[in-house]
C-alpha cells in the first residue's frame, strides 16, 4: 500500500494549472503559439486564424515552418538561443501569402517543462501605411528640390535676360553707327542674332517656370 494523495494533489494542481493557462490562452487577441525544443504543442484559435491552418496541422510540427525562409534562420536562432522580447518578421500562411508579424517571447514553466509562448501580432496593414507614408514623405521631398532648382533656372534666367537685353542694345546701337558694307557689319549682325535665340531660349525656360504655378 502506497499513499498517493500528495501525487493526487500535485496532478490535479497541473491539470487546474493548464486548464487556466488554455483559458488565458483562448480569451487572447493575438495568436499564442506555445514551443517546446522548437516544436509546437499548442496554439490558440486566433492564431490558427492568423495562419489557415487546422489545429492537427500545427500540432507536433517544428515552428520554422511557419517562417519565411527570409527570417527563418533568425528565429531559429533566437529560439535556440531562448532569446526573449519582441521583434518582427515575416510568417506564411497556408495558401503560400507571407505577412509580416510582430512576435513577442518568453519562456516559462508549464508543470515540469520548460515552453516557449510567443504572441504573435499581424503588423502587415500598419507596415503598408509606414510605407505609404515613407513615399509621400520621399515625393514631398523630391517636389523641393524641383521647386528649388526651378527658383534658381528661374532667377538665372532673369539675370541672363537682363545681361542680352544691355547686349543686343548696344549690338542695335554699333549697327547703326557702321555702313552695312563694312567688314564687321556681318559679325554684329551674326552676334545679334545669337543673342535673340538665346533671348527666346531665356523665355521658353521663365515660361516653363510660370505655367505650372498658374495651373496649380
Amino acid at each position: 500500500i502506497e499513499d498517493i494523495s500528495e501525487r493526487k494533489k500535485a496532478e490535479e494542481a497541473l491539470r487546474e494549472s493548464e486548464e487556466r493557462f488554455r483559458n488565458l490562452t483562448a480569451a487572447a487577441f493575438e495568436g499564442i503559439v506555445i514551443t517546446e525544443n522548437g516544436r509546437i504543442i499548442d496554439i490558440n484559435d486566433q492564431g490558427l486564424k492568423l495562419f489557415g491552418y487546422d489545429r492537427d496541422e500545427m500540432i507536433g510540427h517544428d515552428a520554422s515552418e511557419f517562417v519565411s525562409p527570409d527570417n527563418r534562420n533568425a528565429v531559429v536562432d533566437r529560439i535556440r538561443g531562448q532569446i526573449e522580447g519582441t521583434y518582427e518578421h515575416q510568417l506564411v500562411r497556408k495558401d503560400g501569402t507571407a505577412f509580416h508579424a510582430e512576435a513577442q517571447a518568453k519562456t516559462m514553466r508549464l508543470g515540469d517543462r520548460n515552453v516557449r509562448m510567443t504572441a504573435i501580432r499581424d503588423i502587415t496593414e500598419r507596415r503598408q501605411s509606414e510605407q505609404k507614408q515613407k513615399n509621400l514623405e520621399e515625393q514631398l521631398r523630391q517636389m523641393q528640390k524641383m521647386e528649388a532648382l526651378g527658383t534658381l533656372a528661374g532667377g538665372i534666367a532673369h539675370d541672363f535676360n537682363n545681361i542680352l537685353t544691355g547686349t543686343l542694345g548696344n549690338l542695335q546701337l554699333a549697327e547703326m553707327d557702321l555702313p552695312k558694307g563694312h567688314p564687321a557689319y556681318v559679325a554684329l549682325e551674326s552676334a545679334d542674332k545669337a543673342s535673340r535665340r538665346a533671348r527666346d531660349l531665356v523665355a521658353r525656360i521663365l515660361l516653363h517656370r510660370v505655367l505650372p504655378k498658374l495651373v496649380k
